[in-house]
Formats: C-alpha cells, sequence, structure tokens
C-alpha cells in the first residue's frame, strides 16, 4: 500500500506541470504534496511494522499459555 501511495506521489509533479499554474506556484504545491505523500507512506510502513510486532507478541504469549509443561511462566 506504501509503494502505491508513492507512486501516487510521483505523479503529483507532471499533473501539476500540465494545469497551466505558474511555475513557482507548482513547485510550491509540488513540494509540499510529495512531503506529505512520504511523511503518509512513512506513517503507513511504521504502522505495519507495529501492528507486526503486537501480533507476534500476542501469538507468543498465546502459545506459552497453552503449553502444558510451562504453565504459563516466562522462564
Amino acid at each position: 500500500m506504501a509503494l502505491l501511495v508513492i507512486w501516487v506521489g510521483g505523479l503529483v509533479v507532471p499533473l501539476l506541470r500540465f494545469s497551466g499554474l505558474d511555475t513557482e506556484d507548482t513547485t510550491f504545491f509540488g513540494s509540499m504534496m510529495e512531503v506529505g505523500v512520504l511523511m503518509f507512506a512513512a506513517g503507513l510502513i511504521g504502522g505495519s511494522q507495529l501492528s507486526e510486532r503486537f501480533h507476534r507478541r500476542t501469538v507468543r504469549s498465546q502459545a506459552a499459555e497453552q503449553a502444558p509443561d510451562s504453565a504459563g511462566q516466562p522462564w
């Protein structure tokens, strides 16, 4: 999903150039949009990694609780 967001962000500058805006306006809006898209993509990647970490921790704790010889003890 983050790669799709980055790809769409790459289309922003060419679309702004064809929009008929001044060069200064195009540069300003393009740079702001690219920064915003990259920050959004970084948030998607970070959220995905955090979700995966919580999932692994949950699965590990459930496996420890269900093990017959460990009796739920972490050591």
